[in-house]
């Protein structure tokens, strides 16, 4: 899987500074076909390989942060590989423990994670080596309020139609007060999908710091060094 597997990275800024704050490293396979990974995700986790490609997007990432030692890098991590494969996924983890503080581990909200043992064993496992947490798509699929508080992730990342419904003016209540108890654990929202400047200048107006999206920054082939400005770690309880 690591051989036809190629990493994409998009950067997600600092609407204010402009400074990167991660990358996330994105599935692609090789040709023309823009939708074919979205394709093998739906394939694997339908079909219990999942595993597969988020162990193999792992030594995607380990190679990319130990040739660029000032990146940080998230990588999509699916419910159905911490239910069904949480003990190889975490053996991988432990074998690239030197970058492992420079990875965010995004939990996708595609299949809902009910092994909640298995959950809180991931959580722990990566917190204590010093990754962070992102909650994936909040707002779509399996990714609500519940999920976050549960998580107590170190990011939310608040889903494209949700983004898109703010800038016309819809839902700011409710992105304020998720705000609220994001950053009183300590963490920070990001839009995904920002790709005009009426979207950015509608987070800023939220006070929603950080974004992702073509307007924000289009994919690269390595994860460029950057300093950068990440909230304060959570510790493993």
């Amino acid at each position: 899987m690591k051989r036809i597997l190629r990493p994409a990275y998009q950067p997600v800024r600092d609407l204010l500074s402009g400074r990167i704050l991660y990358y996330e490293a994105l599935a692609r396979l090789p040709g023309q076909d823009a939708n074919a990974h979205l394709r093998l995700i739906e394939l694997g986790e339908a079909a219990a390989f999942i595993d597969l490609v988020d162990l193999a997007m792992l030594g995607h990432v380990a190679a990319a942060l130990e040739a660029n030692p000032g990146a940080v890098v998230a990588l999509n991590v699916s419910g159905a590989t911490i239910e069904h494969a949480v003990n190889e996924l975490l053996a991988e983890v432990f074998r690239h423990m030197r970058v492992v503080p420079r990875m965010v581990f995004e939990l996708t909200e595609t299949v809902e994670i009910q092994d909640f043992h298995s959950l809180e064993v991931f959580l722990r496992a990566v917190r204590l080596l010093g990754a962070r947490v992102a909650a994936d798509d909040y707002g779509a699929g399996y990714c609500t309020e519940r999920f976050v508080e549960l998580t107590q992730a170190e990011f939310v990342k608040l889903s494209g139609s949700l983004v898109a419904g703010l800038a016309e003016g819809n839902g700011h209540e409710g992105v304020r007060a998720l705000s609220q108890r994001v950053r009183g654990w300590g963490g920070e929202i990001i839009a995904e999908y920002v790709d005009s400047e009426p979207k950015a200048r509608a987070m800023r107006a939220l006070e929603v710091r950080y974004a992702q999206g073509y307007w924000v920054g289009a994919f690269a082939c390595e994860p460029a060094e950057q300093a950068v400005v990440c909230p304060p770690r959570r510790a493993a309880s």
